[in-house]
């Protein structure tokens, strides 16, 4: 990779958060190399295609040479099947994303989380999500930024959910409600998540970083 060129790394780019980043950075022009298990039919002009099997991510797959990274995987335990499948894509395919992209010369990377990860719980979900904060900051990314949002809002392609939708509808009710420390659990569109995940990378400040609600609405006007 030519010295001081941006080349942006999206895993997850068929997905809610994924589809936003790629359009949002191909809207700017920026080059991108997409990773996905299958063809994207609205790919924009500077980006390019790296089609593969995630399960080749912890098989130790080589990565194009890039300078940043946007992992936006992830599932639900009633897609996934199982919670052994959910960890394997919230955990495991995450956490190999980011040690190949590391190895492959990215050193800023955003990565989409959640609100309230941490190990220290009983509940299941957050705890995955904190275990993968905790082991991809070992990789000593110069930065490192994990969202964490709440509920996300945005049309999924192909992937209906009924909760999520009846939520979707009783967010202007219940959104201006949540103040002070719970802020943080309101519900937030993919696109302002991408344009923060981008804003954050962009500005490359040294360390990690942890955004919730407030923080990415701030970035993404």
């Amino acid at each position: 990779m030519p010295q001081g060129e941006t080349i942006s790394l999206i895993a997850g780019g068929t997905g809610l958060v994924g589809r936003h980043v790629m359009q949002q950075l191909g809207a700017s022009g920026e080059q991108m190399i997409v990773i996905a298990r299958r063809p994207i039919d609205d790919l924009p002009a500077s980006a390019s295609l790296f089609e593969t099997d995630f399960d080749r991510l912890v098989d130790g797959l080589t990565l194009p040479d890039a300078s940043h990274a946007y992992i936006c995987l992830g599932t639900t335990i009633k897609k996934a099947g199982s919670r052994e499948a959910f960890r394997r894509v919230d955990h495991d395919y995450v956490i190999a994303m980011a040690q190949l992209a590391y190895e492959s010369g990215v050193r800023r990377l955003a990565v989409v989380s959640a609100v309230g990860a941490t190990t220290d719980t009983n509940n299941f979900y957050t705890k995955i999500k904190g275990e993968v904060e905790e082991a991809i900051a070992e990789f000593r990314f110069e930065h490192l930024t994990f969202v964490r949002p709440g509920l996300i809002l945005g049309d999924r392609v192909n992937d209906f959910r009924l909760g999520e939708q009846v939520a979707v509808m009783l967010t202007p009710l219940f959104n201006p409600l949540l103040r002070g420390k719970a802020t943080q659990f309101r519900s937030i569109h993919a696109r302002d998540i991408a344009a923060a995940m981008i804003a954050q990378v962009r500005l490359g400040l040294p360390g990690v970083h942890h955004l919730t609600y407030a923080d990415m609405m701030e970035l993404s006007t």
